[in-house]
């Protein structure tokens, strides 16, 4: 899915005009980072998704350390649009791989 839609300004009668990501860089600060656990927050203006890592489980104490890794805040129609491209993507890796295993249920700090 490289194809998006955009209204630029000044486009005929307000249509939409396909375009491609024809070139694709790393930033100097580009981040990759390994993520079993994730956050979810959101607020009227948008999301934040933060990836991090689980660095301990002590079960006797019933305590789980987790390691932020990073968070990546973005708009709802961002979010809207990455839930689209992860569902398309598990449907390809599920076509390809077979079904994904369902992680256990995690209990509440209560039970």
């Amino acid at each position: 899915m490289d194809e998006e839609t955009s209204k630029p300004t000044g486009s005929p009668q307000g249509q939409a005009v396909p375009y491609r990501i024809e070139v694709r860089r790393k930033s100097p600060n580009h981040l990759s980072t390994w993520a079993d656990n994730v956050q979810v927050s959101v607020n009227y203006f948008g999301l934040k998704v933060t990836f991090a890592e689980v660095m301990d489980v002590d079960r006797e104490a019933g305590k789980v350390t987790v390691e932020d890794r990073v968070t990546v805040a973005m708009s709802p129609e961002h979010a809207a649009t990455l839930v689209g491209l992860l569902q398309a993507q598990v449907k390809v890796y599920e076509e390809r791989f077979g079904a994904i295993r369902k992680l256990p249920a995690t209990p509440s700090p209560d039970q």
